[in-house]
């Protein structure tokens, strides 16, 4: 059976840069984002339940309305704890089935999750790696990237489990902003570290 290692960390800390230097190595990475997007792709359950919890989120042609439904989520803890409820079991059930079929060829899969402790999915991974940044990067990197307001953007910052908490429970940190030879280094120990079982 192949070692998991759960990476996760705040919003815009850097996890796909992490996650690419991975695949660098040849080790799969399974993307809990990606799940989720299978999770709720046309005709599914996982769709029909969330347009059962969130009808003036959808679109007209039944598929959701991502900026509606984040607007909303963010907005109102309620309605994340109940999209989390929804999708969380479906998620969970694509990534045993994807980590079944990778592992009988990878000695070492990563399990790429935002909401890693906060959904439970630790449980099930051999280390838990959390990508850190201070929250001034994570904050000018949201901005940038997703075209949001410092507002907008702190509020989805604070939506994630506290840096410090995160932190504490990371069995490893790595830093978001390593350039790629320091990063692909740190991978390898990392690698080393979850085959040796140490």
């Amino acid at each position: 059976m192949s070692k998991v290692i759960g990476l996760t960390g705040g919003i815009a800390s850097g996890k796909s840069h992490v996650a690419a230097a991975f695949v660098r190595k040849n080790i799969p990475v399974v993307s809990a984002d990606l799940l989720a997007r299978e999770a709720v792709k046309p005709g599914s359950e996982g769709l029909l339940a969330v347009s059962r919890a969130f009808p003036e989120e959808m679109s007209s042609d039944g598929s959701i309305n991502r900026q509606l439904l984040g607007r909303k989520i963010f907005h109102d803890p309620p309605s994340r704890i109940l999209l989390e409820k929804i999708l969380h079991p479906i998620i969970r059930q694509l990534y045993l089935k994807r980590k079944e079929a990778l592992s009988k060829e990878n000695p070492v899969i990563v399990y790429e999750v935002p909401l890693l402790f906060e959904s439970g999915a630790n449980k099930e991974v051999d280390l838990c790696v959390v990508v850190d940044v201070p929250e001034s990067l994570q904050l000018s990197r949201l901005m940038e990237r997703d075209g949001l307001s410092e507002k907008e953007s702190l509020l989805r910052i604070r939506s994630q489990m506290p840096r410090a908490d995160r932190l504490q429970l990371a069995d490893r940190v790595i830093e978001g902003n390593l350039s790629r030879v320091s990063l692909d280094s740190v991978i390898e120990d990392l690698i080393h570290q979850v085959l040796s079982g140490k």
